[in-house]
């Protein structure tokens, strides 16, 4: 963060996320342990792979920028378009990358949910800011991030706490495959 001179607010921000991503599998799982994974995602952190940017993270990849879309608030339209414009200028000021080409990889943005949910959600307006191709199977990402499981050997077991929950139950019961969107 020091040498690609980041401001103290995003210093700050980092040293945050850097514990979130340490204590949520112990605090919100529930877990005995810190994933690898967890480990790992807080060195794009530390490392200053990754620059959060309102509602969404972008992490340089070089020839591209990957969008992440971290845990948090819904993810709205105008807040999403938002993160995306203000982006540029952080892009350029950070990963000294201009007009950069985004790409996201998602289960949010599965074409096989996409046909399934409410066009006017937030999802679906998601879904649209994107030319999406299939990618592989998305089941273990909605696992992780929408059931918060690593794996379930039963369906019927997972809850059904929300509208999206209910839905993608209802899918991985009928075996209906969602892929991941490549956008």
């Amino acid at each position: 963060m020091q040498i690609k001179n980041f401001d103290d607010f995003h210093k700050e921000l980092y040293r945050k996320r850097v514990q979130e991503t340490l204590t949520r599998d112990l605090l919100v799982r529930k877990l005995t342990s810190v994933r690898i994974s967890q480990m790992i995602w807080a060195t794009y952190f530390i490392n200053a792979k990754l620059i959060e940017v309102g509602r969404l993270q972008f992490e340089n990849c070089v020839d591209f920028v990957k969008i992440h879309i971290p845990a948090g608030p819904k993810l709205e339209e105008q807040k999403v378009l938002q993160s995306l414009r203000q982006s540029k200028q952080e892009i350029e000021k950070y990963f000294d990358m201009k007009n950069p080409e985004y790409r996201c990889e998602s289960w949010l943005l599965s074409r096989q949910m996409n046909k399934l949910i409410d066009a006017n959600s937030n999802i679906a307006k998601f879904y649209r800011l994107f030319d999406v191709e299939d990618g592989p199977d998305a089941t273990r990402d909605i696992l992780n991030f929408v059931f918060l499981k690593q794996e379930c050997e039963d369906y019927s077991t997972l809850q059904e706490d929300t509208s999206l929950q209910k839905l993608l139950k209802k899918q991985l019961l009928s075996n209906y495959v969602l892929k991941l969107g490549l956008g």
